[in-house]
């Protein structure tokens, strides 16, 4: 509030000799920004106004009268956006991804992230069981011949990834633009039901890992079945690193993302196959299930994942390959499971009368 004197007036004791101003400095904010053009959409009008609401009441309690300083607003939005998100974000097309709700709620630590990756990279090839020596380069300058790879900061409850490799991205088909920000759930298969029999528990592992208290180096192997963009699906051998950053201080997973070349079955292949019944999908995904539980607990390929990855997607193709030949419910890579067999039985008994019948019409 800036009083000032009108030098063209003489007589100042006059009321008009005196002109008040408001001085306003807009300073513009623009953290969270990708995450507010989620929301603010005409779709969403009213959740928007309660939203800047909410914003105005916070800024009021902290501010109380007094200058606000930049960096406290930050801190504001910072805090209140992702809340916002996570209370009204799934009425938000852009924060869902088939049926995983993946709000963008990790903006925050993903500006912190800004750098840090080569550092990251040199603590990873540092490690007692390191990737290929060869994979370093391309990898410290996310090159897209790198290693497949996601860091998440485990500070944050969702597990937002901060990072996602060249080579991640050519593989999943998510550009950074779209991925970052995001939980770990964007790259699993979009149908819960499938992801939930296939993958099983192996989501609840990776949380707990994250939350437990580790040490530098630390590793958990899993074998997943993910999904790409456009709906088409694959197995890895996905190896979880807990790295501490000690410029930072902070702590971050790092996963390795290693696929499993190898024929996909039709009920996985892609979320486009509908030939099954319901039916025959929940068979399918049961055996599939039952398999995938035997086969990360199989006392070659389990050790293998965490001290010769490859060796293990080269086991693993080769279990998955018999499993498809010896199952009886497989031809190929179709499921053709013996469904009918009610209807067989009850087909014995009408066909003696039909070929009595055909035999008299043929008199």
């Amino acid at each position: 509030h800036v009083w000032l004197q009108d030098p063209s007036v003489f007589e100042s004791q006059f009321d008009f000799s005196a002109k008040h101003f408001i001085l306003a400095v807009c300073v513009p904010l623009y953290t969270q920004m990708p995450a507010l053009r989620d929301l603010l959409n005409n779709d969403m009008l009213e959740t928007n106004m309660q939203l800047t609401a909410r914003l105005r009441v916070m800024l009021m309690e902290r501010t109380q009268n007094v200058e606000c300083c930049e960096k406290e607003a930050h801190a504001i939005l910072n805090s209140v956006i992702p809340a916002w998100l996570l209370e009204c974000g799934r009425r938000v097309p852009t924060c869902m991804v088939g049926q995983h709700f993946v709000p963008r709620l990790g903006l925050a630590p993903l500006k912190d992230f800004q750098g840090l990756w080569p550092h990251l990279v040199r603590l990873l090839f540092r490690l007692k069981n390191p990737p290929s020596e060869e994979m370093f380069q391309p990898t410290l300058h996310d090159q897209e011949q790198g290693l497949a790879c996601w860091v998440v900061d485990v500070r944050s409850k969702d597990l937002p990834l901060v990072f996602i490799s060249h080579a991640l991205q050519r593989l999943s088909g998510f550009d950074a633009d779209f991925a970052l920000a995001r939980n770990v759930q964007l790259f699993q298969p979009k149908k819960q039901r499938i992801d939930q029999a296939i993958n099983n528990e192996e989501p609840v592992r990776l949380q707990e890992f994250s939350e437990q208290n580790r040490t530098h180096g630390d590793v958990m192997a899993s074998l997943l079945l993910l999904e790409r963009r456009n709906g088409q699906r694959f197995f890895v051998v996905q190896q979880t690193f807990y790295l501490k950053e000690p410029r930072s201080d902070r702590s971050y997973l790092l996963s390795v993302l290693h696929p499993i070349e190898t024929p996909m079955p039709a009920v996985l292949k892609s979320h486009q196959i509908t030939e099954l019944s319901e039916d025959e999908m929940g068979m399918a995904l049961d055996e599939w299930g039952v398999f995938l539980i035997q086969a990360r607990e199989d006392p070659v390929g389990k050790p293998l994942m965490l001290s010769n990855v490859q060796k293990a997607c080269e086991h693993y193709a080769l279990s998955f390959a018999a499993f498809l030949r010896t199952c009886e419910d497989y031809v190929g890579d179709l499921f053709v499971p013996k469904i009918g067999l009610v209807e067989v039985h009850a087909f014995k008994g009408v066909l003696e009368k039909l070929v009595q019948k055909l035999r008299a019409d043929l008199r």
